[in-house]
């Protein structure tokens, strides 16, 4: 490994050299330019000729292309997914509304009879307290979420 700037500079010298005879003249300007530290050059260069030779290889070899009728395949089924993916969320909605209807208590018997009672009601109301007590099982499902000042 050299040490002296003279060595760091003549080693760096005959790097650049080899990348020249091996086709990849520039990389390290380009590396610079890109802000790629030195520490990193080595991948980014092993990147950069992978990339290339796999480029070059599906431009070659016949084998590796996809024949259109996949390619076409692929695009139809895409569209298909996109289609039943927006049905999907259509019929979400209905399915919730769906799922809550299921959950709702019937009316007309035990605590639902006391709040429909309460709620035809006109004047001498319960107190929301007590109501809330004597209903403790039902209200929830009713109205999942309530807030009230104290």
């Amino acid at each position: 490994m050299p040490t002296s700037p003279p060595d760091i500079w003549r080693s760096h010298q005959e790097a650049v050299s080899a990348l020249d005879t091996h086709g990849c003249g520039g990389a390290v300007e380009r590396a610079a330019e890109r802000g790629i530290p030195g520490t990193g050059f080595r991948i980014a260069l092993e990147r950069a000729l992978l990339e290339s030779w796999l480029e070059r290889r599906l431009d070659v070899d016949t084998r590796l292309r996809p024949p259109p009728a996949i390619a076409a395949e692929r695009d139809e089924l895409v569209r298909e997914f996109r289609r039943l993916d927006g049905l999907l969320v259509e019929t979400a909605y209905a399915q919730v509304i769906e799922a809550c209807n299921q959950r709702r208590p019937r009316p007309g018997l035990g605590q639902t009879q006391t709040i429909q009672a309460e709620a035809n009601k006109k004047a001498r109301h319960k107190p929301v307290r007590l109501l809330l007590e004597e209903t403790r099982s039902v209200t929830p499902l009713l109205k999942p979420c309530m807030m009230m000042s104290p």
